[in-house]
């Protein structure tokens, strides 16, 4: 994409995203599962919906995010709470340059499984958390019909809205077909990527943490994960 199409995207993404009560629950257990952290890394924040959430409930929380368009538009988000956020592009390679222990909970908000080396990017998240500290990740689940999942259950979501109805002057046309064009590249990674539930948890416990699993927002088509981090035994 060139900048005027991601730009398009990402604010397409937003208006369609604030449509969607699968998404508005999925954030809801973020903020749920991180509200007795202080301390809190957003990776792979986005645009920014859950970390001005966070923000709002006077968090202290950084964000690491690898596009320069989104990463701005996360900034005009939270100008109000800028006190309490510290931003960075980048991706692995930005989290390796943070010391051990640095934060009190870490949060990934439907970033798996698009991270290319997925063991290094578990090992990097375990470091820089504090003993005793959460790490709350949604995932896209790996299945051949993930793209039911993904997009035509979000699709019905805003034809019950009718907001995919010319005569409305609330539709969100032009946004829905933005998105259309981007979506199955994502969906293809999901399906190269072949990252099961099972696996994750598995690459997490062998990272030591505690790993308990609770149903999503998006059912089957996506899975929520919070991982205590044990102390190392080395």
């Amino acid at each position: 994409m060139n900048w005027k199409e991601a730009n398009a995207y990402l604010n397409a993404y937003d208006k369609i995203q604030a449509q969607s009560q699968r998404y508005k629950y999925l954030l809801e257990q973020h903020l749920k599962a991180l509200s007795l952290y202080t301390s809190i890394l957003d990776f792979g924040a986005g645009t920014g919906n859950l970390a001005v959430e966070l923000l709002k409930k006077g968090k202290q929380v950084t964000v690491i995010e690898p596009n320069k368009i989104a990463l701005d538009i996360l900034k005009r988000k939270c100008l109000h709470f800028r006190a309490n956020l510290v931003s960075y592009r980048g991706d692995d390679n930005r989290l390796e340059e943070f010391p051990p222990n640095s934060f009190d909970a870490i949060t990934s908000s439907l970033v798996l499984p698009f991270p290319r080396d997925i063991p290094r990017h578990i090992a990097n998240l375990k470091r820089v958390i504090k003993p005793g500290g959460i790490l709350c990740i949604s995932a896209w689940a790996y299945r051949e019909d993930i793209e039911e999942g993904a997009i035509n259950k979000l699709e019905a979501e805003l034809k019950e809205k009718k907001l995919l109805e010319p005569e409305n002057p609330n539709n969100v046309i032009r946004e829905w077909d933005t998105i259309l064009q981007g979506a199955h590249s994502l969906t293809a990674t999901i399906l190269e990527r072949k990252l099961s539930r099972e696996s994750l948890e598995q690459l997490l416990k062998t990272n030591e943490f505690s790993v308990a699993v609770e149903e999503s927002a998006y059912k089957e088509y996506a899975y929520f994960l919070t991982a205590k981090s044990e102390k190392s035994k080395t």
